[in-house]
């Protein structure tokens, strides 16, 4: 245990036995945390670099669902209204626009996600029929993963949602979608390992949650799943929390065997009615995409006690907890809990900017750089045709993409 190096009051550890899935019992490392960080927090100031999008930009964005960045300060915004991906410079200037709505190579529908894949190119991750379209960096076609499913299970149709590299590997969270009883349809949520010839490995997580089609409630605790919540590293570990109300996560070698779990002492925000009109409005937006009338939809008391993590390149661990974007100080955008390498709960940084992340989305990119979407949750509600926190004789302000820095 000698890489579990640092032990405060705040933090005790225990190395207990537990059966890991799919392998026999093995030695677990249980790291347990306190409510506060080693080291406290850490305050940033974000500086403004460039800005697109916007009333007054040339470019339109739709729904913006992911940003990444390369190696040259590149910054990849995915629309995923208009089937595209919008390549700006370093310093902001529009460099070009990939792929484009269709069928054809190095074409998309229903777009979901975006994700540098192990060999170097871009994937552009489509929700139905599941695939990733590879794009070499300039954009042209370089091949298709068909993420399908294999010919026993060929009564089974595939949606995916997100997906992440990292180590080499690959990683699709999605759905499995059948109809194996009349008027049910079954629905098996799960994260996979998967290789660039598209078939899956290791399962990592499963859920299912059935739906009566002609009675249709979309309910946010059982269609809650790591869509947000997982990550692999470059050292090809794979981080997942998988439970909605417990800071809690899983750490596992690429073969599925559980190593760690991390926790950080933490008391679940309850929802008060401001926090469960917003539950609902995005409840709503989500249930649409199943193309089913819905007789309504229900929503939790909590927020989830992880709402996104991430593993930078250092090895360390970013987690934004449900009050990563609440009750925070003025002048602060949001705030990120920090673990090291050896899952010990070390700061928080505090990113201070003139944004709100309960309306815009946040991505931390490499070399501190931050983009933040401005209007972000608003977009999504309102590409689905379900009600917004605009008000309703304003309509819903044009997407806009900032880049700072820190």
């Amino acid at each position: 245990m000698s890489n579990l190096r640092r032990i405060s009051p705040l933090v005790f550890m225990l190395l207990i036995t537990v059966a890991a899935p799919g392998s026999a019992a093995d030695e677990v490392v249980r790291i347990e945390n306190g409510s506060e960080p080693e080291h406290g927090v850490e305050t940033v100031v974000l500086k403004e670099m460039w800005r697109a999008g916007g009333e007054d930009d040339e470019i339109f964005f739709g729904n913006i669902k992911q940003v990444l960045g390369d190696r040259d300060g590149n910054v990849y915004v995915e629309d995923v209204q208009l089937n595209q991906t919008v390549v700006y410079t370093a310093d902001g200037h529009y460099s070009r626009t990939l792929c484009r709505t269709g069928d054809g190579p190095g074409e998309v529908t229903n777009l979901n996600d975006m994700v540098w894949l192990p060999d170097g190119t871009l994937g552009m991750v489509q929700a139905f029929p599941g695939k990733i379209v590879k794009l070499d960096p300039m954009g042209d076609p370089a091949g298709t993963i068909p993420v399908g499913v294999s010919a026993t299970d060929n009564n089974r149709l595939v949606v995916l949602m997100s997906s992440r590299s990292g180590g080499g590997h690959l990683l699709i969270a999605g759905m499995y979608w059948a109809f194996e009883e009349p008027g049910v349809m079954s629905q098996r949520m799960f994260l996979n390992a998967l290789d660039m010839d598209g078939e899956m490995g290791t399962v990592f997580l499963e859920k299912d949650y059935p739906i009566e089609m002609e009675k249709f409630v979309f309910d946010e605790g059982r269609f809650d799943f790591i869509w947000s919540r997982f990550d692999v590293s470059d050292r090809s570990k794979i981080y997942f929390a998988p439970h909605r109300n417990a800071y809690e996560i899983h750490v596992c070698d690429i073969d599925g065997a559980l190593e760690r779990v991390i926790t950080r002492r933490y008391e679940s925000l309850r929802r008060d009615e401001f926090g469960k009109a917003e539950a609902r409005m995005t409840a709503d937006a989500t249930s649409r995409h199943f193309g089913r009338p819905v007789h309504g939809v229900t929503v939790e008391d909590y927020e989830p006690d992880i709402e996104f993590l991430d593993v930078a390149e250092d090895g360390s661990l970013r987690v934004r907890s449900s009050r990563g974007n609440r009750d925070l100080p003025p002048g602060i955008m949001t705030r990120v809990d920090i673990f090291d390498d050896a899952g010990i709960f070390t700061r928080q940084i505090d990113l201070a900017g003139p944004d709100n992340a309960l309306d815009d989305a946040v991505y931390l990119l490499p070399d501190g750089i931050v983009v933040v979407v401005k209007g972000a949750v608003d977009a999504y509600r309102q590409e689905t045709g379900a009600p917004t926190s605009a008000d309703e004789d304003q309509p819903t302000p044009t997407l806009e993409v900032v880049c700072y820095t820190y």
